[in-house]
């Protein structure tokens, strides 16, 4: 069975929990196995939401970061928190494969949430 967790940074503001959950509440539609994890700051840690997967019998995990590029937290730092050796992590004894998705990046639809939003700021200058 494959899960799905979606990584976020994590920050101290209580908002980031907000849009965390809102984007596991918009990802459960096409989803059923899903967790998100924190690289820091908040709970669940990015290793306590694989274990969870991995306890509600995942054995193949798909991270997604809610990373705009690839750098030092996606090379290094998400690798290390999962306890990622190769393409696995053990988790309670068990192999669990783990594929770490590409960040966003450049994308046209992104661009569209910017533009409206820059467009709404512009309002009334």
């Amino acid at each position: 069975m494959i899960g799905v967790l979606l990584a976020l940074h994590g920050s101290k503001d209580p908002a980031w929990s907000e849009v965390a959950n809102g984007y596991k509440e918009l990802l459960s539609r096409w989803f059923g196995l899903l967790e998100v994890g924190y690289l820091e700051y908040n709970s669940p840690t990015l290793r306590e939401a694989l274990e969870a997967l991995a306890a509600k019998g995942a054995d193949s995990v798909v991270v997604v970061p809610l990373f705009i590029s690839l750098g030092t937290h996606l090379k290094k730092d998400i690798p290390k928190a999962l306890g990622l050796e190769g393409e696995f992590a053990v988790v309670n004894g068990k192999k669990v494969r783990v594929r770490v998705a590409e960040p966003i990046g450049v994308d046209e639809r992104v661009a569209e949430v910017l533009a409206e939003r820059a467009r709404k700021a512009m309002n009334g200058l």
